[in-house]
């Protein structure tokens, strides 16, 4: 049934654009759709081969370390567990089955300040081969370090509105660049950010120190695991490496079968019906360290006559948006954060972790409830990317609609011109009662 139903609507949308085509004049029209090689390749599907027993002791273990943290109002741990078969016969000659396994672990918690704001964070992790999980140990100290991350924030100060230079580091670098580079390196038009007039190869798009590169094929940095990538794509397309940005300028883009006008054929990187990438590799030969970066930071900071600059060392990883409801109401905004908008930067988002540096005196200080109101295109161009903090993230990647996530390497980034806002106005108030759990906990005492 579902078949059918889809062959109808695409009659039905074929016919239409047909019909709509006999009245406009298109300038420069790329075709419909482009040849691709046949691939025959029949692999194994994905067994469903899972011990669920095993799996919610585990699960109910890690929620039970909440209990211990009298500051978390409201937690959740889920898992999710994936086998999936993929099947691809067409007109063409491709023959393609394979199978994709998928292993997640989402950690969500919110905590609250006597004054009302309350503060959200999370952890996940996401593998494709249950055997590659942490161990139970490792995610259980990751818990504890999440809830004691939330106890030193929940008790920091109120942060106020900012503009100017901001160090994002590490994690933080990578969420931030997970939302940032899709507009630049799929084809445009197709992958959900507007139409491919000013997109050109060739064109310098970010600092010529740059270099970003794409290979869904590599499984492994530096001995760590990249989460997704394939060798065959969602249209039966064999992925091949590409070198995305080389020295700030734009050398190719995910492409599918749906021509654009930069892109003519696919080069396997459909997945979830839009382009995208399996595994970004974001590098500088600019020579600088993370120290140079932060030395960088405060001269910033006392050129255009601030106090205080800022850091931020950890981002609500997007991927969690899928995992709970404790967290949702912050993360809605934050997918925003990143997207192309009118006047050429970047929404408003939610941060998890912050820290206020004295330009001065260099003394640094946790603050609460910074909101990301925008991020300029321009820092694009002026970004310092540092060269030997690099490491791997797993991150959501806004135009994969299969909802799965990417690996990237990406070391930590610094902007020039970035827009803070202070938390709303608006917060919900402290309950009047206090967590019945703990209460019972001390009159056992």
């Amino acid at each position: 049934m579902q078949s059918d139903s889809s062959y109808k609507r695409a009659v039905e949308s074929l016919t239409a654009a047909r019909a709509q085509l006999k009245y406009l004049k298109i300038e420069d029209r790329p075709d419909v759709f482009s040849s691709a090689k046949p691939v025959v390749s029949v692999e194994p599907g994905a067994d469903f081969n899972y011990d669920l027993e095993r799996w919610k002791v585990a699960v109910k273990s890690l929620s039970a370390i909440f209990k211990e943290y009298e500051v978390i109002k409201e937690s959740s741990v889920s898992m999710n567990l994936r086998a999936r078969t993929k099947r691809l016969v067409n007109s063409d000659g491709t023959l393609v089955r394979f199978g994709e396994n998928g292993v997640l672990v989402f950690v969500n918690a919110r905590a609250q300040n006597d004054d009302g704001m309350t503060v959200v964070d999370g952890e996940f992790f996401a593998v494709e081969d249950e055997k590659d999980l942490p161990s139970q140990a490792v995610m259980e100290e990751k818990v504890r370090a999440l809830c004691a991350r939330l106890e030193r924030v929940v008790k920091s100060k109120r942060f106020e509105d900012y503009s100017g230079p901001v160090l994002f580091e590490k994690q933080a670098a990578g969420e931030l660049l997970a939302g940032m580079l899709p507009p630049l390196v799929v084809a445009r038009g197709e992958g959900g950010f507007g139409n491919d007039d000013d997109q050109k190869l060739g064109k310098a798009i970010v600092h010529p120190s740059v270099s970003v590169a794409e290979d869904p094929l590599q499984k492994v940095w530096k001995g760590k695991i990249l989460k997704s990538g394939w060798k065959i794509d969602y249209e039966g397309v064999e992925a091949r490496p590409l070198n995305l940005i080389s020295k700030g300028v734009l050398k190719e883009v995910c492409s599918t079968r749906t021509p654009t006008r930069v892109t003519k054929e696919s080069n396997g990187h459909n997945r979830g019906g839009s382009p995208s990438p399996g595994h970004l590799f974001i590098s500088s030969d600019s020579g600088k360290t993370y120290a140079d970066l932060k030395a960088r930071l405060i001269e910033l900071g006392k050129e255009d006559g601030l106090e205080h600059v800022y850091i931020v060392r950890r981002i609500v990883p997007n991927f969690l948006s899928s995992g709970g409801d404790v967290i949702m109401f912050a993360i809605n905004g934050l997918m925003d954060m990143f997207r192309l908008g009118g006047g050429g930067g970047y929404g408003p988002g939610s941060l998890a972790e912050v820290v206020r540096i004295d330009v001065k005196s260099g003394q640094e200080e946790l603050v609460r409830g910074a909101r990301i109101k925008s991020v300029a295109k321009k820092n694009l161009m002026s970004m310092s990317v540092a060269s030997d903090d690099a490491d791997v993230y797993t991150v959501s990647y806004p135009t994969d609609r299969s909802s799965t996530t990417i690996g990237m390497v990406t070391p930590s980034v610094l902007l020039k011109d970035v827009e803070f806002t202070k938390p709303p106005r608006t917060t919900e108030l402290p309950p009047y009662l206090k967590n019945p759990y703990f209460e019972m906990k001390k009159l056992e005492k």
